[in-house]
């Protein structure tokens, strides 16, 4: 556990990132907070200094190849330069098949995988010319294989996942670290909007808990919880005919489970 870090959180006005933040605050962390929404992350800076770490914001869209800069001069003017880099952003996307829609597609990928090459594009050459640095990408267990509706996102992820692998292998042996972190159903802004049961959700603030812990360890890939994870793990391994049979049965079901809740017109 090393106090003081400085370190770059993406998507901290709510959610995971936020959690992060306040995590990082009890260290006296000193943080570059990034997000759109500059109120909310006002909101979170204020509770963190309160906790006795620092934090400053800014208030951008990562999906802009230049906000990565800025983040980087950021931390470089306030802190002296970045420790951690958590790349936490994250775009949802639901898209039927019966509205496919390209540039849905595009945004999503763009917040959820491109954002990070943009990130790693700023900072690896700084990491390397101070010889260490830890870059951390909050993927998720939908990466695993392709579920209805959510092929924009799982491709994004799946991406992201591939992405952390290359650049692990290549950094291997030298004190840059790349951890990819593949959480299950988190309660956040993000989820909340899913209509079905979300096996094993967790509170955003233990999943910050379980993440920091694997970032202290430098733990190359963290997927949590553990259910879900061997879950996921079984659905990676079974055959396809049997995989698409299970996924329509509870595709369908859920669609059936929807129709009966519509109150009667």
């Amino acid at each position: 556990m090393e106090p003081h870090q400085r370190i770059i959180i993406t998507g901290a006005s709510s959610g995971i990132g936020r959690a992060l933040a306040l995590a990082y605050a009890a260290r006296k962390a000193r943080m570059v907070l990034v997000a759109r929404r500059e109120g909310r992350l006002v909101e979170v800076a204020d509770r963190v200094m309160a906790r006795g770490g620092d934090a400053v914001v800014l208030a951008a869209d990562v999906a802009e190849r230049s906000t990565a800069q800025k983040v980087l001069e950021l931390a470089q003017e306030r802190f002296g330069g970045v420790d951690v880099a958590i790349m936490n952003a994250g775009r949802r996307g639901s898209m039927p098949a019966a509205a496919f829609d390209a540039s849905i597609a595009a945004e999503v990928m763009a917040v959820n995988y491109l954002s990070v090459c943009y990130m790693l594009e700023a900072l690896l050459p700084e990491m390397r010319r101070a010889g260490r640095g830890t870059l951390v990408a909050i993927g998720s267990l939908a990466a695993c294989r392709g579920m209805p509706e959510s092929g924009a996102y799982s491709a994004s992820k799946g991406a992201l996942a591939t992405l952390m692998e290359s650049l692990r292998t290549e950094l291997r042996n030298s004190d840059l670290h790349a951890i990819a972190v593949a959480p299950g159903f988190v309660r956040t802004e993000m989820t909340a909007p899913n209509q079905f049961r979300m096996p094993l959700l967790m509170e955003a603030d233990e999943a910050a808990r379980r993440i920091i812990r694997a970032i202290d360890r430098r733990r190359p890939i963290y997927r949590f919880p553990l259910g879900t994870s061997l879950a996921v793990r079984l659905l990676q391994v079974i055959p396809v005919a049997l995989y698409d049979r299970l996924v329509a049965w509870g595709y369908m079901r859920l669609r059936r489970d929807h129709a009966s809740e519509r109150p009667h017109e």
